[in-house]
């Protein structure tokens, strides 16, 4: 694949595939991965554990490309080294990035986290009341082909959905009774595609897509991010501000995608799924067929190209 394969690169792919599918400008969806991002900022904000705790960045600042906040990949990917930036700005000025530094997960944010999950019967045995307690309803997680070229589109992810709503059936409830999402956010398209999945707006809803304030201003990726989501949604659940919360992990290039549903409330059934309701890996997903040589004619679906 001519060495296409990075996150910058993938991410970028899927970005701009989901713009096109659903009709977006350019313009149009980097303003609202800016808008999404800086909620994401305002929440990390007040987080503190967040690296960037007490600091908000605003629409403009996370929208706009310059030497602070380098291009780093377009509907079209750019790799822009810092002898480039002058000319970044230049194309910018005609062009809308997708995905800025300030919209990429920052991966060398060191972060550590711990849960502790036991039975019923030893939490009260260790005097923990019955209102503190916080129930793991249920998950789900698979993953789509290794290979990216091998999937049947780059605007959607049958991994992350049949996650989603696998969770969700074994926890024995639908998607209007989530309360409170945290959707993993290496790059916005993830977010986004979960949002449209989930049916709720992507920026500007009343259901929030991340306690912790995403990858780029809580911290992550590769660093532990979805653990802290689960203790952050236990905290959140605990204190009685929403009674159901789904959290979301994605890995590897839009690859694995596995999703926990936590309540305050114990489950309806009494019982809880004992093994993962889904395969490891998807096998049953129609893809194009893969031509090694290039002949006759063809539709481009999305592209992708890095300057140095």
């Amino acid at each position: 694949m001519h060495q296409v394969g990075t996150p910058i690169h993938v991410y970028a792919l899927y970005e701009n595939a989901f713009r096109a599918h659903y009709g977006q400008s350019m313009q149009a969806n980097h303003e609202e991965s800016a808008r999404l991002y800086a909620a994401f900022s305002k929440v990390a904000q007040h987080n503190e554990f967040a690296w960037n705790e007490g600091k908000a960045d605003t629409v403009e600042v996370i929208g706009t490309v310059g030497k602070k906040n380098r291009m780093v990949c377009f509907p079209c990917t750019y790799t822009v080294l810092d002898k480039l930036l002058d000319r970044a700005d230049i194309l910018t000025s005609r062009l809308h990035a997708t995905d800025p530094l300030l919209m990429n997960a920052f991966n060398t944010v060191n972060l550590a986290s711990a849960i502790i999950l036991t039975s019923t019967t030893f939490a009260q045995s260790l005097g923990i009341p019955a209102s503190q307690w916080i129930y793991p309803l249920g998950g789900a997680g698979t993953q789509d082909a290794d290979e990216f070229w091998n999937r049947p589109n780059f605007h959607s992810s049958p991994s992350l959905s049949r996650s989603i709503d696998a969770s969700l059936r074994v926890s024995g409830i639908e998607k209007q009774d989530v309360d409170v999402l945290d959707i993993y956010s290496c790059f916005p398209v993830v977010p986004k595609i979960a949002a449209r999945h989930l049916g709720v707006p992507i920026t500007g809803g009343q259901t929030r897509l991340s306690l912790l304030g995403g990858l780029t201003s809580f911290g992550g990726a590769g660093n532990n991010y979805s653990t802290h989501a689960l203790t952050a949604m236990t905290r959140y659940l605990r204190q009685g501000k929403a009674t159901t919360g789904l959290v979301l992990c994605n890995g590897g290039m839009m690859t694995s995608q596995y999703a926990v549903v936590l309540s305050n409330t114990p489950p309806t059934k009494g019982v809880y799924p004992l093994e993962n309701p889904l395969p490891p890996q998807l096998t049953d997903v129609a893809t194009p067929d893969l031509a090694l040589r290039a002949e006759g004619h063809a539709v481009v679906e999305v592209c992708v190209f890095e300057t140095m």
